[in-house]
């Protein structure tokens, strides 16, 4: 089977209504900063290979705050086990490591990398597009040698791409060349 076969992309998980209210609610009060690398187990910026400014959400910010985690959270599961049963897979555990909002102005992209590492363990990632007014930004997938394009998603709003964390899954978010590219990410185990 082809590795894009277990990239799957699900379409209208979050409603434009819903990442519309999304969007309202974290503008105004989310303190994005910019987002950080591993390197050689420490976390550090590297803006050669990530531009882009994130946010984690948090249950203890506001009750608003909690109800949003909550609710992709819920999200998420759906999608989880939607994905488990087409691939036949067995084990029946959903940890959510984090749900990380992601905010990528003019010029902001990630090089190509994969979610895990011997650092960290993550068994799938997610990504959730929350908005397609800008230029850009598109997700795209390599096979293993990170020479050849084998899927290139392009933005939806609502739009949940998930697949496995390992380094069988390079990717890469292009850089948005206008606009502002909001997008939530997660990781599972």
């Amino acid at each position: 089977m082809e590795l894009k076969n277990y990239i799957n992309v699900y379409d209208n998980i979050l409603t434009p209504k819903q990442v519309s209210a999304l969007l309202r609610h974290f503008e105004g009060s989310a303190e994005f900063e910019p987002a950080k690398i591993i390197k050689n187990e420490v976390s550090e910026l590297d803006t050669k290979e990530r531009f882009v400014q994130d946010y984690n959400l948090k249950t203890d910010k506001s009750f608003t705050e909690t109800h949003w985690l909550n609710f992709i959270m819920l999200k998420l599961k759906a999608v989880y086990a939607h994905y488990k049963k087409r691939h036949g897979l067995r084990y029946n555990c959903f940890k959510c490591l984090e749900i990380t909002m992601l905010k990528y102005e003019e010029g902001g992209f990630y090089t190509i990398h994969s979610d895990a590492s011997y650092q960290i363990h993550r068994e799938f990632s997610v990504s959730i597009f929350l908005n397609n007014d800008y230029e850009g930004g598109s997700l795209e997938f390599f096979d293993p040698s990170h020479k050849h394009s084998i899927l290139k998603v392009e933005p939806q709003v609502g739009r949940v791409v998930m697949w496995p964390s390992n380094l069988f899954f390079p990717h890469r978010a292009n850089t948005v060349t206008k606009g502002t590219r909001y997008a939530i990410v997660s990781w599972m185990i």
